[in-house]
């Protein structure tokens, strides 16, 4: 009796610190932001256009970006990130006639990845950063004066980061979020396995959506 009087305080003590010792936290945020996209290949392609034709447009260089990021923290330094993106992006080529071209090019991102908590500031902000893998999901349209045509692809990148939240109105967080990704998509087949083409070149049509991007966010993080 004596000693599962002793194993039972024992237990009683060790289960506690054993909870404390291994913390975990919970985050949901979401945010808006714009990204800056490479797009390399589709803006020289569009200038050599634009030089034949005398046309007037400007080069693709980026878009509107909103993102759902959770998280789940262990030991309030380290976090599992899993997260979402939609990236805007759209380029329009007036000719000067009743004609036109143009592309939308909308990408779904899906990201898995870590963060790391790096310094706090007490009842100011947290300065944390990370790393994702991702994945993305493009469809092409091209709209040629009413005659539309969709090609769909995918592609793999990742995804680097820095971020400041605040910690003074908990459970409340409102952040600033500051990366680079890397994505580049290629493949593209429209339902019958035709692909798109540069015009003039013939070159398959590359996507590049490598850039700086920036997020304010908004959450609710439960330690």
């Amino acid at each position: 009796m004596k000693r599962f009087l002793i194993a039972a305080l024992a237990a009683a003590v060790l289960v506690p610190s054993a909870a404390a010792a291994f913390p975990l936290g919970f985050e949901v945020k979401g945010g808006v932001g714009v990204g800056y996209y490479s797009m390399g290949e589709f803006n020289d392609n569009m200038q050599a256009v634009r030089e034949a034709n005398s046309l007037v447009f400007d080069d693709l260089t980026g878009g509107i970006n909103v993102m759902l990021e959770g998280r789940i923290w262990m030991f309030a330094r380290i976090a599992a990130t899993v997260g979402y993106e939609h990236l805007w992006a759209e380029q329009n080529m007036p000719t000067g006639s009743a004609e036109y071209v143009s592309y939308t090019m909308p990408a779904d991102i899906l990201s898995l990845g870590g963060t790391v908590h790096v310094y706090r500031v007490p009842t100011v902000v947290d300065f944390n950063a990370g790393v994702k893998g991702i994945f993305g999901k493009v469809a092409l349209g091209t709209d040629q004066s009413g005659r539309y045509t969709e090609y769909k692809s995918n592609g793999y990148g990742w995804d680097l980061f820095g971020e400041i939240n605040t910690n003074f109105l908990n459970p409340v967080q409102i952040g600033f979020t500051l990366g680079y990704r890397y994505l580049k998509i290629d493949g593209f087949e429209d339902k019958f396995g035709n692909t798109p083409e540069y015009i003039g070149t013939g070159a398959p049509v590359v996507l590049d959506y490598s850039g700086m991007y920036f997020y304010v966010t908004a959450g609710v993080a439960i330690w």
